[in-house]
């Protein structure tokens, strides 16, 4: 009687015409791609939006998985946030990381990443690691497809002798 093949549902609050409360979603995933036909994958541990017109999803626990032109991942990781899906723009906030296989880091407390785009910018300081050694400043703006950071304010960078200088 029950067929051994996995199967699997959508649920759509959009079409229900009332409702009590925000609906609250449990691990959701957003897939969608890049402006260049690359895979985008966004899921958290719960996400919830105000109204069924609202293109704002209010996150917890971010994970975002990209690639680069390369092939090369890129992840983003962040304790809160929004996700406009119309615009494809994250604003994310808490402890934030992005991590690039290329071997950079940035660790900051407030950043506006653009999907499309690949990039990210913070105005509350950042610190990292790049594949030439350590970083930190008063704000950044990074283009991550071209692994270009622009650091500003109170700029300090350690340059790590054993690691390759490619400039």
């Amino acid at each position: 009687i029950f067929s051994s093949r996995e199967s699997s549902f959508t649920l759509s609050i959009d079409r229900l015409e009332q409702r009590d409360e925000k609906a609250k979603l449990i691990k959701p995933s957003y897939v969608d791609i890049d402006s260049n036909n690359r895979p985008v994958n966004i899921s958290a541990a719960s996400a919830y939006r105000e109204e069924n017109e609202n293109t704002d999803y209010f996150f917890t626990d971010l994970i975002a998985q990209m690639s680069l032109p390369a092939g090369d991942a890129i992840e983003i990781l962040a304790n809160q946030g929004t996700l406009n899906t119309g615009t494809q723009i994250m604003d994310l906030g808490g402890e934030i990381t992005i991590i690039s296989e290329t071997g950079f880091l940035l660790r900051a407390t407030e950043a506006t990443f653009f999907i499309h785009d690949k990039t990210a910018s913070g105005k509350n300081g950042v610190t990292g690691i790049a594949p030439f050694g350590r970083f930190s400043a008063n704000t950044f703006d990074a283009k991550v497809e071209q692994e270009i950071i622009t650091l500003e304010g109170n700029v300090k960078i350690s340059f790590d002798p054993n690691k390759p200088l490619n400039i």
